[in-house]
């Protein structure tokens, strides 16, 4: 069963955790471009997305990652992906995402 999508934010280190739960595609994408979009606004420059509970992303998620990046790239900050079910880590993988994942998981994902 598909969790509903819900995003929640844990402010008390750095980087900013940003964990998103449910499906991550063309119907929720501009909802989690926006935030971290705002983020970015307000002069986060580390921000982790943590997806433990992300039951699915498209090439929608893909995109916001990759609108993040670059954001941040431009102003020196760094965007890492936390816990990626493994068909996520894959995915981040064969699209030559896999930077943006955590140590440990980059380790996972060539294992």
């Amino acid at each position: 069963m598909t969790r509903a999508f819900c995003v929640s934010i844990d402010f008390s280190g750095t980087p900013v955790v940003v964990s998103i739960q449910g499906e991550l595609d063309i119907a929720t994408a501009p909802e989690l471009t926006a935030l971290l979009g705002a983020l970015i606004d307000r002069g986060h420059r580390a921000v982790a997305l943590d997806l433990v509970a992300l039951d699915f992303m498209d090439a929608s998620g893909l995109g916001v990652i990759v609108a993040a990046l670059n954001r941040l790239g431009h102003s020196t900050g760094a965007l890492t992906v936390r816990s990626p079910p493994s068909m996520i880590c894959r995915l981040l993988s064969l699209t030559g995402l896999s930077h943006v994942l955590s140590e440990d998981d980059r380790a996972r994902s060539v294992a």
